[in-house]
């Protein structure tokens, strides 16, 4: 593993993370920031955040890495009063997960390919996709989402979507 994390707020910054035998890097619980690292030959190669939820009131960014980052629990929940912002250049992977908003959900892209929200292999439904939930928000610009069961639900909740592709 080139770095395991548990509830760390740490700052990784460019830096390069090869030939990891259990990955590039682990966080479990609360996540840190990470911003321009890259790095190739792990397994997987990823920034893998095994976070159940995004906590009340708190505002997580994930920022841009040449390294994917990958959302390795079940569920990844933003919680109410929480802001999940994706930068341009993001792409997320899921294994078999589903991303919950009962916060605000902030996708900052320009064209369809800025943001990629997708599976950790192309299979269509090996994720659940993104459900946003009753008082929650999203303004999803710039965006495409693959191979999810469910590309965006939503549950009576405003949702704002423009310059996005969602395909199975």
């Amino acid at each position: 593993m080139g770095m395991y994390l548990t509830n760390s707020a740490a700052v990784v910054d460019s830096n390069v993370f090869e030939n990891n035998s259990h990955g590039a890097v682990y966080s479990f619980g609360a996540a840190g920031s990470f911003t321009d690292n890259s790095g190739s030959g792990n397994l997987p190669d990823g920034i893998s955040l095994a976070c159940d939820f995004i906590r009340p009131g708190e505002n997580f960014i994930l920022k841009p890495n040449s390294l994917p980052y990958i959302f390795s629990r079940d569920i990844f929940t933003v919680g109410a009063s929480s802001t999940l912002t994706v930068e341009k250049g993001v792409t997320i992977k899921n294994e078999y997960s589903w991303l919950k908003v009962y916060g605000g959900l902030s996708v900052n892209g320009d064209g369809p390919d800025d943001v990629v929200f997708t599976s950790t292999v192309p299979f269509s439904g090996l994720w659940q996709g993104i459900t946003v939930y009753d008082g929650a928000s999203a303004d999803i610009k710039g965006a495409t989402i693959g191979y999810a069961n469910t590309g965006i639900s939503y549950v009576n909740s405003p949702i704002q979507l423009s310059n996005r592709e969602i395909f199975q």
